[in-house]
Formats: C-alpha cells, sequence, structure tokens
C-alpha cells in the first residue's frame, strides 16, 4: 500500500483515539461536578480536587489534540515517521504549555495503543 496512503490512515486512527479520550474526560467532568454538587456527598473536598485535576487534564488534552488535527501529514513519507514525530511534537507541545505530566503519560499510551491497532489490522487485512 502506498505509504502516504498509511500514514492518513494511522493519522485517522489517532485523531479517533484522542477525540474519544477528550469526550470521555469530559464526561467525567460532567459527572465530577454533579457529585460535587450533591449536598449529601460526604467527600466533597476531595471530589472538589479531583475535579480541579480532571478540568486541568480535559483542558490540555484538548488542546493537544486541537494541535493534532492541524499537522500537515504531507510532509511524512511512512507512518513511523509520523509516529516518532507526534511523539516529540506533543511532549514539546505538552512541555511548552504546563501540560500535567500525566497526561503526557496519557498521550504516549494512546499513540502507542493507536500504532498497535494499525499494525493489527494491517495483519487482520492481509489474511
Amino acid at each position: 500500500m502506498d505509504q502516504k496512503k498509511e500514514v492518513r490512515i494511522f493519522h485517522s486512527i489517532v485523531v479517533f483515539g484522542m477525540r474519544l479520550l477528550d469526550r470521555y474526560l469530559k464526561e467525567k467532568v460532567k459527572e465530577f461536578k454533579t457529585m460535587v454538587e450533591n449536598p449529601e456527598e460526604v467527600f466533597t473536598i476531595l471530589r472538589k480536587e479531583n475535579l480541579a485535576l480532571l478540568e486541568r487534564e480535559s483542558y490540555h488534552i484538548h488542546q493537544t489534540l486541537e494541535q493534532i488535527e492541524k499537522i500537515d501529514i504531507s510532509k511524512f513519507n511512512t507512518p513511523e515517521e509520523y509516529r516518532e514525530f507526534l511523539k516529540k511534537q506533543i511532549k514539546d507541545f505538552c512541555k511548552s504549555q504546563g501540560t500535567p505530566p500525566a497526561c503526557i503519560y496519557i498521550f504516549e499510551e494512546k499513540i502507542n495503543a493507536c500504532w498497535e491497532f494499525f499494525e493489527n489490522f494491517h495483519e487482520i487485512m492481509r489474511l
């Protein structure tokens, strides 16, 4: 298969995975806000602290997703080249934005999971 097409496929998988993560965190923020507002909630202070962390992580993950969506993938010749650029770009962007270290780890794991899916997809298609 054409390597440029492979880059587009991998990019699409990454964007899809990051959008799911973004959506999941936004739902978790809503869930925690509901718990914090519950007058019968015993752990209100703890929930508020967790909510603040979730909101911060959700913000940074959304910002990073927007950066990923803006990448000009036409300059990459192979999916591997794009993957390595993406890892470095995300790490650099996150550090420049003061992103919590947990988010950087989450992105690395998500990219690795997307790569594994990408490779497994190709194995299945060869069968």
